[in-house]
Parts: C-alpha cells; sequence; structure tokens
C-alpha cells in the first residue's frame, strides 16, 4: 500500500494497522525532525537560563520561611540543590526520573549520545549528594 492509501484508511476509518504502518516507515525522519525543532528549543531554554542565574535572585532562605509543615526544609533543600546543577544535568534528571524516559529516548530528546546522557546524570547524583549533604552536615 501507498502511504497515500494509509493515510485514507487513517482518516477514513481509524484504522489502526494503517496508522501503525505510517509510523513505522516514518518514524526515524519525524524523530529527526522534532530532534532539530526541540535542539534549537533546548539552545534557547539553556541560553534564557544562563542569563537568569547572572541575574541576582530573591533570598531563599526568605522564601522558605514563610512555608509552613516538617516538610517544607527537605523539599527546599531539594529543590535548591537542584538549581545549582547545570542546565544539562537537570534536563537530563527530569527526562529521565521525572518523566520516565530511558536513557536513549532522553538522550534523543537532548540531541546527545547516550554515553553523555549518562554521564550528566551521573555528575547530578554526585553533586546532589555532595550538596545534600553539605546540608545535613548544617542541621
Amino acid at each position: 500500500m501507498t502511504d497515500t492509501d494509509l493515510i485514507a484508511r487513517v482518516l477514513v476509518g481509524d484504522d489502526r494497522h494503517a496508522f501503525a504502518e505510517l509510523l513505522r516507515r516514518h518514524q526515524s525522519a519525524l524523530r529527526g525532525f522534532l530532534r532539530r525543532l526541540t535542539g534549537i528549543g533546548y539552545n534557547r531554554f539553556r541560553t534564557w537560563n544562563r542569563k537568569r542565574r547572572e541575574q541576582p535572585q530573591a533570598d531563599f532562605d526568605a522564601t522558605c520561611a514563610a512555608e509552613a509543615g516538617p516538610e517544607r526544609g527537605l523539599r527546599a533543600d531539594v529543590n535548591e540543590a537542584v538549581r545549582k546543577l547545570r542546565a544539562e544535568e537537570r534536563a537530563a534528571l527530569d527526562l529521565c526520573y521525572g518523566r520516565g524516559l530511558s536513557h536513549t529516548e532522553a538522550a534523543q530528546v537532548l540531541g546527545c549520545p547516550a554515553g553523555t546522557l549518562k554521564t550528566y546524570l551521573l555528575r547530578a547524583k554526585e553533586q546532589l549528594r555532595s550538596i545534600l549533604a553539605t546540608y545535613a552536615s548544617k542541621a
């Protein structure tokens, strides 16, 4: 069947098998296209984030002090520690642990090799351990 035939079957009869075949035929090209599009967006995010970090931020402790509850301290510490990571490391953590993507999928989203993504994750976890250990020793 041609792509036109498959598209017609999807539009007219909501044929899921025809849709699956279209995906199978074109998923590599579509993923590449979307990866290039999101790469542009990711680069813009990194630029924005870099500029944001250069600007003075509000006093974090004052903001946290206004919140109530025993879990506030731990949550605030984790959030602050995550904010100290590089943008690539935060993105890798979010994609793999927050959104449940595999290493391969997350690497595709970030436009980097899977090994690089794993390095981002390793560095992020090491830094988080170190930062949070510092916070624990102060408590």
